[in-house]
């Protein structure tokens, strides 16, 4: 598979040393790193970030050998690789990423690597939306698949928040293991076929347990734009307010919006994430009596060991807070 050590390799880490100044900027934040094992049956696969990650588990099985870029309770947009990742990805047969402008510091760490393995964007396929650039810009804008550049970051990336979108990625992180690894093709199939039907009962049972909330209940305030294909899949209208996110003293005005914008929303829940602003969750709960739920799980997987801790328990997880801060209880919110 991979050879360990390249030439091109070498001289890169010369270009990284250069770098030196820019990779402290970049910061040291990473997972743990570990070295690919050296059977020569196993596809060393890097995964971007914990879901994905996750989904090449499920289908690569003990045939795979994984690593991932963005740890775990680490968001994407807000990571900075360093020079550990560039010795990950120079290791590496394979390297799964979303696309859709996801990772928008992948180019720059895959130009320090020496990486010439399989580069596979698991959102190729999904129907994305296109971001929106005003308030007003709600609706879904999509055209031909054919049409669609998936390294074109004015598309929402957050696609895998649809399972349908889901299982496109599992087949194309398949039919990539398939392609690279075909001695173990019909391995491959089998973990594939048990997990799409997983992922299947999964959607039925969202769509069941989602369809207990009254419509006009069905309205979720988060700190990011990060779950508009989960809405448009199950009928939930999630609202954005950055606000929630910010970490600094924030302006009389901007509070007083957001409250605002909380008590004229009849029936609405506000849900935290990571790095919610719990100051202003608490006064948004004291002076509208918003119900409040979360965590939220957008583009990161929690502890291995905890209910959102893999892409089936993220979805079990986010629709049972939706469900119990949303669904209205017997004597009223």
């Amino acid at each position: 598979m991979a050879t360990t050590n390249r030439l091109a390799g070498t001289l890169w880490r010369v270009f990284v040393a250069g770098l030196a100044a820019i990779t402290l900027w970049l910061g040291f934040a990473a997972g743990p790193f570990s070295v690919r094992a050296q059977d020569e049956t196993t596809v060393s696969v890097v995964a971007s970030f914990s879901i994905l990650a996750d989904i090449v588990h499920e289908v690569g099985g003990d045939y795979v050998d994984i690593t991932t870029i963005v740890p775990r309770q680490t968001g994407v947009h807000v990571f900075k690789p360093a020079q550990q990742h560039v010795y990950m990805l120079d290791n590496a047969d394979m390297l799964v990423s979303n696309g859709l402008g996801f990772e928008s510091w992948l180019p720059l760490l895959l130009k320090a690597s020496a990486f010439d393995g399989e580069h596979v964007m698991a959102a190729e396929g999904v129907e994305p939306r296109r971001l929106a650039r005003t308030s007003a810009e709600n609706a879904p804008q999509v055209m031909d698949k054919d049409d669609i550049d998936y390294n074109d970051g004015r598309w929402d990336p957050h696609a895998w928040h649809d399972l349908k979108n889901g299982m496109l990625y599992a087949q194309n992180i398949a039919d990539a293991l398939i392609d690279m690894d075909p001695e173990h093709k019909s391995y491959y199939k089998k973990r594939l076929k048990r997990y799409l039907k997983q992922l299947e009962r999964l959607e039925a049972e969202m769509r069941s347990v989602l369809h207990d909330i009254p419509v006009p209940y069905r309205r979720a305030i988060t700190a990011h734009d990060a779950f508009a294909y989960f809405g448009q899949a199950y009928g939930i209208e999630f609202m954005t307010a950055p606000a929630l996110a910010s970490a600094n003293t924030l302006s009389e005005e901007d509070a007083a919006e957001l409250v605002d914008m909380t008590r004229h929303k009849d029936k609405v829940g506000v849900f935290t994430s990571q790095d919610t602003n719990s100051a202003l969750v608490k006064q948004l709960e004291a002076e509208t009596n918003a119900p409040v739920g979360g965590p939220l799980f957008a583009d990161t997987l929690a502890d291995k060991n905890e209910p959102a801790g893999s892409y089936v328990g993220m979805f079990h997880w986010n629709a049972g807070q939706l469900i119990s801060t949303l669904k209205p209880k017997e004597k009223g919110r």
